[in-house]
């Protein structure tokens, strides 16, 4: 289930990052030179890329950029879940089935991350989460005709 959102965020990152382009240049042929472009993004945050979309989503559609906003935001909240997931020591929650995530800190210390606790199917569904978002990215980029039909 980790792995799944990890795949699934990674997805919504690439999107993230040639659609930035595509909306910072405001043509749809970055698609196909997607490595040129990741040499552009490659290390930017998501944080950063969300920044970058939201400016220039305000730019090229001001009539999205509302509800445009409301994604960027549900994508953030899903970047957080993720980087828990990714980088926590996973340990048995109290309930049978849970699992609770702990942070190490290098300095030796170790820290719940929070006090949430996970089942399979709530991990499963953080990864289907960015999936959808991944796909409503993609239907803004085509809207604006900034990427290539599929």
């Amino acid at each position: 289930a980790i792995g799944r959102v990890v795949v699934s965020c990674s997805a919504l990152h690439q999107i993230l990052s040639i659609g930035a382009f595509s909306l910072a240049v405001n043509d749809s042929r970055p698609w196909e030179e997607d490595v040129r472009v990741g040499v552009l993004t490659t290390g930017m945050s998501t944080q950063t890329l969300v920044g970058a979309w939201r400016t220039l989503v305000s730019i090229h559609a001001p009539d999205d950029a509302d509800d445009f906003n409301k994604l960027a935001d549900q994508i953030q909240k899903t970047f957080a879940h993720r980087d828990i997931f990714a980088h926590c020591i996973w340990g048995p929650g109290p309930k049978l089935g849970t699992a609770i995530p702990v942070m190490a800190k290098t300095v030796g210390r170790l820290r719940r991350t929070q006090e949430k606790h996970y089942t399979a199917d709530e991990i499963k569904q953080w990864a289907e989460t960015a999936s959808e978002q991944a796909v409503r990215l993609l239907a803004y980029l085509l809207r604006w005709e900034l990427a290539p039909l599929p």
